[in-house]
């Protein structure tokens, strides 16, 4: 009977101690990041700067957005000024004058203004 008494008020005395420690990391204060602390919370400074990263970003973005639309790949065939033939389509070779172009889906393009088809 003794051992269980013992064996009691050693548990009330860890769930007391257990109930301390809780209540008291409650009652402490969040820990403050250390970047926070020193530029401060999110306020008109940042959100200005972040203003003017995103505007002078804006022209560089469209920029890398127009180049499907401007550089859409298309097919192309070499063509024979002698014989008025064409060649195997897709086929790059050195000894192509002259490339035509697959006009179906775009009139005009980066690609076929400057016949880019081998680079």
């Amino acid at each position: 009977m003794e051992k269980e008494t013992k064996i009691d008020e050693e548990l009330r005395e860890d769930s007391a101690t257990d109930s301390k420690q809780e209540s008291a990391k409650s009652a402490s204060p969040p820990k403050v990041d250390q970047i926070i602390s020193v530029i401060g919370e999110t306020g008109r400074w940042q959100l200005r700067g972040i203003a003017i990263v995103f505007f002078i970003s804006v022209p560089g973005l469209a920029h890398i957005f127009v180049a499907p639309f401007s550089m859409p790949k298309t097919d192309f065939w070499c063509y024979d000024e002698e014989t008025h033939t064409n060649s195997s389509k897709n086929d790059c070779s050195s000894s192509c004058g002259k490339y035509l172009h697959d006009l179906e889906s775009w009139q005009q393009t980066v690609i076929t203004e400057y016949d880019l088809v081998c680079e």
